[in-house]
């Protein structure tokens, strides 16, 4: 499978977690075991392109876990490398400075969307 491949069907399966938790999240464990190859990213030892495309979602996913007071990617027994990941993406140092606060980015969101309500 070409990166390209992958980066459409991980896209999808990531949209998929918030609508149907558990068969996203099974597909893309699974993607990012085939893919990593037993290492701590993507592409190997260290962030590729394809981590800084789905660690971007990361933020929201969290905003939406916190609007929806439910954990769609925090389950260590079905989704174990992908929970590594995600705690590696985000406190990895080209990352962690620039990666919003859940609490912020929730606020902001909320400001978004009444304005879009007005």
């Amino acid at each position: 499978m070409y990166p390209y491949e992958w980066c459409i069907v991980s896209r999808t399966s990531l949209l998929t977690l918030y609508y149907a938790e558990g068969e996203g999240n099974a597909l893309l464990e699974k993607a990012f075991i085939d893919y990593s190859k037993g290492k701590p990213f993507f592409n190997g030892d260290n962030i590729s392109y394809l981590d800084i495309f789905l660690g971007s979602f990361l933020a929201w996913l969290r905003v939406t876990e916190l609007a929806a007071s439910h954990k769609l990617l925090d389950d260590e027994a079905k989704t174990p490398s992908l929970c590594k990941w995600a705690e590696l993406f985000c406190n990895g140092p080209a990352v962690k400075p620039v990666m919003p606060e859940t609490a912020k980015l929730a606020e902001f969101a909320k400001k978004i969307f009444a304005k879009s309500q007005a």
